[in-house]
């Protein structure tokens, strides 16, 4: 047989006790008793391409006679033998088909024996490599992409591996192994897509070598959330907007995340300032400083997979006035007729993504905040919608599309006036 270096192996039977065996060679020693033909020993050689040269030879057998009759060599190196013996003590591999003799003395049994390329004293490869896998380095992730980081190692040199959230062992002949080039030592990255739905995920790896060895499935887990964490303000109300006549608030509410759970809760008002609320589940917000006005402060939840959620309200501080009770009562005398109709006003706009490129079929919703008007609308393939036929009021703009985080914009709106606005959606991490 010829190898892909043009590398000569020879196979055959021996009776020469003094037959040219190198050093390093898995059997130096000849096996048979030297005087009978029958008693000899398999051999196998590998010469250089000019026959000038032997690389490496070996003597295969035990304490009968033993007959190389047939050599082959495969895609990697590797040298396989068969023929007769008559050797009960015939080398055999623990993990081999069939470690039994199974003849009498008059007749043979068939061997096949495994080498890898130098015969050497390793005889045939049977370690398999020894490999992990780690997922993003984290616990959480709110992307069904990942990225997984591979090591293994391996006596010969690792070839591939194979990714699946199936634990059943590969075989060599499955489609998804990935070939690398084949080394002892390997690491290396690589992109991996989490069967969606949030919850725990395992991902198994397995490794194969230039023998053809598999590793021992490796694994690791990580927890996907990919749903946005709830926030509620319920001090020093439940609606909307408030008004006081201090110069100072504070807020209270709660916070949950059935997956990850809720890392952290922060505010920002409009008019300035910012901050970490006390406590998670339960929270609590103190002097929050107010300007005159409306303020607007956003309270955000942030989970331990790096979603966000928000609630809003509308903080007014009248210094000089009673502060108007939460809800609105609304008076039981007759208006009196006002001749004159109230002019209608609108909100119009655009909504896009943070490259500028418009959004279509979102979700938009408007609410009054003191008329308690509900709107809703989808923006058409160019993002665009409208509110039309507004009292005034301060609106609340919610919208929403998968893919996306949810956002949230406060419009004031006076009688009769027009407002476009434009509304940047993120998107969520892929």
């Amino acid at each position: 047989a010829i190898d892909s270096n043009g590398n000569v192996y020879v196979a055959g039977y021996t009776s020469s006790l003094d037959f040219p065996i190198t050093p390093g060679a898995y059997d130096n020693s000849y096996n048979g008793d030297g005087e009978d033909d029958s008693y000899g020993d398999a051999f196998i050689s590998k010469l250089n391409g000019n026959l000038t040269n032997l690389l490496t030879s070996t003597f295969l057998g035990g304490s009968g006679g033993d007959n190389a009759s047939s050599i082959a060599i495969d895609s990697n190196g590797n040298v396989y033998v068969t023929g007769l013996t008559y050797s009960s003590d015939f080398p055999t591999t623990t993990s081999a088909y069939d470690t039994s003799y199974n003849s009498i003395y008059t007749s043979a049994d068939v061997f096949i024996s495994k080498f890898d390329s130098n015969l050497s004293a390793a005889g045939v490869d049977i370690v398999i490599p020894i490999g992990s896998i780690t997922i993003n380095n984290a616990t959480y992730t709110n992307s069904i992409t990942v990225t997984i980081n591979l090591l293994a190692t391996d006596n010969v040199g690792v070839t591939g591996y194979y990714v699946s959230s199936n634990s059943t062992k590969p075989s060599l002949s499955d489609s998804g192994w990935v070939s690398v080039a084949s080394t002892t030592n390997y690491t290396g990255n690589a992109s991996y897509t989490l069967s969606s739905g949030d919850g725990n995920k395992t991902v198994y790896a397995w490794y194969k070598d230039n023998s053809g060895n598999i590793s021992d499935s490796a694994s690791d887990d990580i927890i996907l959330d990919a749903t946005d964490p709830i926030v509620t303000i319920t001090i020093p109300t439940t609606n909307s907007t408030y008004t006081t006549t201090n110069s100072t608030i504070g807020l209270g509410g709660t916070a949950s995340d059935s997956t990850s759970g809720v890392s952290a809760v922060t505010w920002n008002n409009d008019k300035g300032g910012s901050g970490t609320a006390s406590g998670i589940t339960g929270w609590s917000i103190s002097n929050i400083s107010l300007s005159s006005g409306n303020n607007i402060i956003t309270v955000t939840a942030s989970d331990n997979a790096g979603n966000t959620g928000e609630d809003t309200i509308i903080v007014n501080f009248n210094s000089g006035g009673t502060p108007t009770p939460e809800p609105t009562v609304t008076q039981t005398a007759t208006p009196t007729p006002n001749p004159t109709p109230f002019t209608k006003g609108s909100i119009s706009g655009d909504v896009i993504d943070t490259e500028g490129n418009p959004i279509e079929s979102v979700k938009i919703k408007l609410k009054g905040i003191n008329t308690k008007i509900l709107k809703k609308t989808i923006s058409d393939e160019e993002g665009l919608f409208e509110f039309a036929d507004l009292d005034e009021d301060t609106f609340k703009i919610t919208v929403r599309k998968k893919g996306y985080k949810n956002t949230q914009q406060m419009i004031v709106l006076g009688a009769g006036k027009e407002k476009d606005i434009e509304i940047v959606m993120k998107k969520k991490k892929e």
